[in-house]
């Protein structure tokens, strides 16, 4: 790990001077893989922020719905406290 921080610390040491002939073919090895790295690791973090914002946006519909009473759930603790709404109007 060290090897690959102070190879990188080199190759941005080397960019931040200008000089592109102080490249050789390992420093463009060294920076193909580095940017395959960081491509790789930003496709497998867009994929788990999708499975997120599915998984989400799934508890939110099924939420709505058992919420306005087209998914019948009788949860006994929440129907104490969320009295079930009839449709016959209060007595006055």
């Amino acid at each position: 790990m060290d090897e690959a921080i102070n190879k990188g610390t080199e190759l941005w040491d080397k960019i931040q001077a200008g000089n592109i002939h102080a490249f050789d073919v390992s420093d463009i090895i060294w920076l193909v893989g580095i940017v395959v790295v960081v491509f790789f690791a930003l496709k497998v973090g867009f994929k788990f922020l999708k499975v997120i914002f599915v998984v989400l946006a799934i508890a939110l519909m099924v939420g709505f719905l058992i919420s306005s009473g087209v998914i019948p759930v009788d949860i006994p603790f929440l129907s104490d406290i969320f009295p079930k709404v009839t449709s016959t109007p209060l007595p006055m």
